[in-house]
């Protein structure tokens, strides 16, 4: 089997979840044959930021999204966040997607709670991924840090098997 680095796009609010993405990004960092992309890692680009996100998002071979309370920045030209812009992104490109979202009885600062218009935004998008996905609940940085690297070990175990299966034939 050909050696191979795996891009895992790292998406969430930073705010609120600065704790959940060191963690998250500590593991993947660790994990042999994987490349995190996150913005954290971006440093500096003449595009505008959603543009440059997007893109990165498509160079990406799985989309990880830790989704909490906050709806985020929000681009202008869209009116959405961009970290559902992301997720739309990595939907709309079929890219492998691993979703993690904050338990509701996780406490959290009142000032990492969107109010308002964005309250409704990320609780309709939670509810909307909820509907739409297997999704983990996680509370602790080190619970979703070791969620993901438990489930990027099970994801590329599976595409082992099944590059096993596409290119050894069987005897019978």
């Amino acid at each position: 089997m050909p050696h191979t680095v795996t891009n895992v796009f790292l998406s969430s609010t930073y705010v609120d979840l600065k704790a959940h993405r060191t963690q998250v990004a500590n593991a993947i960092r660790r994990m042999q044959d994987y490349r995190l992309i996150a913005m954290e890692d971006f440093g500096s680009s003449r595009q505008p930021p959603v543009k440059f996100c997007v893109e990165q998002v498509q160079s990406a071979d799985i989309y990880l999204g830790l989704i909490g309370w906050r709806y985020g920045f929000i681009d202008s030209n869209t009116g959405k966040s961009a970290t559902e812009i992301e997720y739309r992104t990595a939907l709309s490109c079929d890219i492998p997607l691993l979703l993690y979202i904050l338990a509701d009885d996780y406490p959290i600062p009142a000032n990492q709670i969107d109010t308002g218009d964005n309250a409704s935004r990320i609780r309709a998008l939670r509810d909307e991924i909820k509907a739409s996905h297997t999704v983990q609940f996680f509370r602790e940085p080190t619970d979703v840090a070791a969620r993901v690297a438990t489930d990027l070990y099970g994801l590329r175990t599976l595409e082992r098997r099944r590059f096993r299966r596409i290119d050894r034939p069987v005897d019978y």
